[in-house]
């Protein structure tokens, strides 16, 4: 009885770090998350003074891409402002009012597509 007590109690802690330390994984992993957003919604106020700035709105059938380099060349973005793992563009397209769809790829994300 008393080894099996002890079985018991060397599980429970196994299992209570293995629980805890995936909350851990949890967290960094959102917070992490949460710049790439953060980032991709920088990018999107930044294209809409470009837009707005340059007029270059989009038609219908032609949607006007803004890469990250030419946000960061024309000063939209600051180049410390900019995270060195990521390129792509923010696509800008026309319905009944303009969508900002930011396209990023990273070391470790890449936007979603909806």
């Amino acid at each position: 009885m008393k080894s099996f007590n002890r079985l018991f109690i060397v599980w429970f802690v196994v299992v209570t770090l293995v629980f805890i330390g995936l909350i851990v994984l949890g967290f960094v992993f959102k917070q992490r998350l949460s710049e790439y957003k953060d980032y991709e919604d920088k990018l999107v106020i930044a294209t809409k003074k470009y837009v707005k700035d340059n007029n270059k709105y989009p038609t219908v059938n032609t949607p006007v891409k803004v890469s990250i380099d030419k946000l960061i060349q024309k000063g939209y973005i600051k180049e410390k402002d900019a995270i060195d793992s990521c390129n792509g563009k923010v696509v800008v397209t026309k319905e009944k009012s303009f969508i900002y769809t930011p396209q990023i790829k990273c070391k470790n994300y890449k936007s979603s597509t909806k």
